[in-house]
């Protein structure tokens, strides 16, 4: 009878033994790795967002670090504050430098040992791509800031027609750049000024398009650029169109006869080019999402971000010091296909012997 009840319970710890979950068998952890910009078009942040970690060992602690294109050059993230095997932590560089120019590999590291935990790169084939999609759309985001920034002026600080008018002309050769055909001395007060750089939004972002388009052809497959590539290209395409809209407006302007009228104009243009800057809720669910009919010139510039954003997809990390449960699981799943057996070959013995 005795012996019995130990076959029982052998029985069940093995079963127990059996339903541990496969996460935690493994000891997985995922998660993403993305540049962002502490102030807009500088890409000076680094956003790490990973769940997952095992506990490591006393004295041991994750770093996080980015390699340069050669691997010569090196820079740490710092420590990571794991809380619950997660990490959710922001790096902004002190000089403001360009993180997604200057590097395209990151490394997690288990220290003191320097033990690589988990890693991953920007494609080398979409690399150069990517980088002149993040530099387009900071000079997309720059010249619609212009272009917005006259408008603001033209209805906020300007009283005479004159001024309205002068600022209309800055709005529209901002958007259409030196080659458009509204292009020049629109107030016709002997000079032309532009206050952009002499390109236009609408260039940017056609150059913005069509460098992301690139950086997802030149590497086929590649889930980060098929997501994110579509998104910078709709986004660009948006904020062209609602620039191209307030351009409209602001000649509208340059024709009126009156302040009343020619402010009425430049709100209008106002409007609009703070959507082709910052994007625009269509559906009024609270956010701006990129791409879509919804994103402008901002969520164009987070799209080409996200273009060279590492993915630490399902990485299996290494024993640690410290209590590795994905290791202790597995060990728990052979041993209990171990008892199961032994239990049931003695469970037959009984029978045989009874």
């Amino acid at each position: 009878m005795y012996f019995s009840k130990i076959i029982k319970v052998v029985l069940l710890l093995s079963l127990l033994a059996l339903v541990v979950p496969s996460a935690v068998a493994y000891g997985e952890t995922a998660g993403t790795v993305t540049v962002r910009d502490s102030s807009p078009t500088l890409s000076d942040q680094v956003v790490i967002d990973l769940a997952g970690l095992p506990a490591l060992g006393e004295g041991e602690t994750y770093e996080a670090w980015l390699y340069t294109d050669d691997s010569s050059g090196k820079l740490s993230l710092g420590v990571l504050e794991v809380d619950d095997g997660s990490v959710n932590q922001t790096y902004t560089h002190p000089d403001g430098g360009n993180l997604g120019a200057t590097y395209d590999k990151f490394y997690l590291t288990i220290e003191p040992s320097g033990q690589v935990a988990a890693s991953d790169r920007i494609p080398s084939k979409g690399l150069v791509r990517i980088r002149k999609t993040l530099l387009s759309t900071a000079d997309l985001w720059e010249q619609t800031n212009v272009a917005l920034s006259h408008a603001i002026l033209s209805t906020d600080s300007a009283n005479t027609l004159a001024d309205i008018k002068k600022h209309a002309e800055h709005v529209v050769n901002a958007v259409e750049g030196s080659g458009g055909s509204n292009y020049g001395d629109l107030d016709g007060n002997g000079s032309v000024e532009d206050f952009g750089d002499g390109s236009g939004v609408v260039n940017h972002a056609a150059n913005t398009k069509a460098n992301a388009t690139d950086s997802s052809h030149g590497v086929p497959g590649d889930s980060t650029l098929d997501t994110f590539a579509p998104e910078v290209s709709a986004s660009s395409d948006n904020a062209a169109s609602w620039a191209e809209q307030a351009r409209d407006q602001a000649l509208k302007a340059l024709d009126a006869n009156s302040v009343l009228v020619a402010q009425a104009y430049m709100a209008n243009a106002q409007t609009l080019l703070g959507r082709a800057l910052n994007g625009y809720d269509t559906d009024r669910d609270g956010s701006v999402a990129l791409g879509g009919t919804e994103g402008g010139a901002l969520q164009a510039q987070q799209g080409s971000q996200n273009l060279a954003r590492y993915d630490i997809g399902s990485a299996s990390l290494p024993a640690t010091g410290g209590i590795n449960y994905g290791l202790f699981a597995v060990l728990a799943v052979v041993v209990g296909a171990l008892m199961i057996s032994s239990g049931g070959f003695l469970f037959s013995r009984k029978r045989a012997q009874s």
